[in-house]
């Protein structure tokens, strides 16, 4: 049974039914990428758990004249009623992966390079030459993780653009995230290894094996549960850890109903909840992983044949904590869904 945490007011209130997007697209959107053009059209890439843990994750919200913070309340136990109403925003990447920064920035590959988006509008080169990039993450101290599927590479990247290779031999690295114990987590693609990283010694151990077209990966709650979805089959994955380096095999949660869907991106929202987008239908679902039997939810069915990941935002000009954004490799747009819960906390919160 699920346990409401205390975490701002905001419960997770009943949402719209789902209708068109009523976004606008500007008539002359020069800022989408269209030079971006990976030629992989095998997969994509890319954080919960233990839902009765209450105890606060020291996001709070301020109270005002007293500057003191009050926890926010969650309520796990009514999620947001389901689909969900999307909108769009338009300009952004049609790399596979994404993540967000401390700043609220979008940290993304555009035309080759590693670029952090204000705005559509406003952007910045942070390193450039880097060609077509799978899984992208974050470390608390601010460095970029990437995974380089043409060469097997992980490679961490400095704010200032320093560029050091963590991980080599890997057929297709794809998913990756990063523990809020600042370890990175990386899936290999084509034999379904996982691999555990220290990013400061680049020493590296394979934690799981067998999860053939592993793709997705995020945290649950409390960092001790690894999801992962495959590419191949439509399945979904939970890897339990017992202390830093103890891991349990892979347990199935389960399959989507005909086997192949193409699951590509995975995120985890503060409750617990796994949601995992579908490659070629455009559809983003939602899964309790600790109800009796396997029963995804359809969160949102998007105008795309291909959305290869999720991540909810951070607080920015124009992103939000509040706000799951699923990225559209087609033509570079992003999608936003409120959910009424953030994600699970990253390494930089610390």
């Amino acid at each position: 049974m699920r346990v409401s945490l205390l975490l701002l007011l905001v419960g997770c209130t009943p949402a719209s039914i789902v209708g068109n997007d009523t976004s606008t697209q500007p008539a002359d959107d020069t800022s989408v990428d269209t030079d971006d053009t990976d030629t992989d059209t095998d997969t994509d890439t890319d954080d919960t758990d233990d839902t009765s843990d209450t105890s606060d994750t020291g996001d709070t919200d301020d109270t005002g004249d007293t500057g003191k913070k009050k926890p926010r309340e969650v309520d796990c136990e009514t999620p947001a009623e389901l689909p969900l109403e999307y909108e769009t925003m338009y300009g952004f990447s049609t790399a596979e992966d994404f993540t967000f920064d401390g700043d609220g920035r979008l940290i993304a590959i555009r035309q080759g390079n590693l670029v952090g988006f204000t705005d559509s509008s406003d952007f910045d080169i942070i390193a450039p030459g880097f060609g077509e990039m799978a899984g992208t993450s974050i470390l608390a101290g601010g460095d970029y993780i990437l995974a380089n599927p043409n060469n097997g590479t992980v490679v961490r990247v400095t704010p200032e653009g320093g560029q050091t290779i963590i991980l080599t031999g890997v057929n297709y690295p794809n998913g990756v995230t990063v523990g809020t114990d600042n370890l990175v987590y990386v899936s290999g693609h084509t034999f379904g290894n996982i691999y555990q990283i220290d990013p400061d010694t680049a020493e590296s151990t394979i934690i799981a094996r067998g999860i053939e077209g592993a793709n997705g990966m995020s945290f649950s709650p409390d960092g001790q549960t690894l999801y992962i979805c495959s590419f191949y089959d439509g399945t979904v994955w939970a890897l339990d850890r017992d202390g830093k380096d103890d891991w349990d095999e892979p347990r199935l949660l389960g399959q989507m109903s005909g086997g192949w869907s193409g699951l590509d991106g995975l995120n985890v929202d503060e409750c617990g909840f796994v949601y995992v987008t579908e490659y070629v239908d455009g559809i983003v679902w939602r899964i309790d992983p600790f109800a009796e039997g396997f029963a995804p939810e359809i969160v949102a069915r998007l105008p795309s044949y291909w959305i290869p990941n999720l991540h909810w935002g951070r607080e920015g000009k124009v992103f939000s904590k509040e706000i799951l954004y699923v990225s559209d490799r087609e033509s570079g747009r992003l999608f936003t869904l409120d959910l009424g819960v953030r994600g699970t906390p990253q390494s930089f919160d610390k």
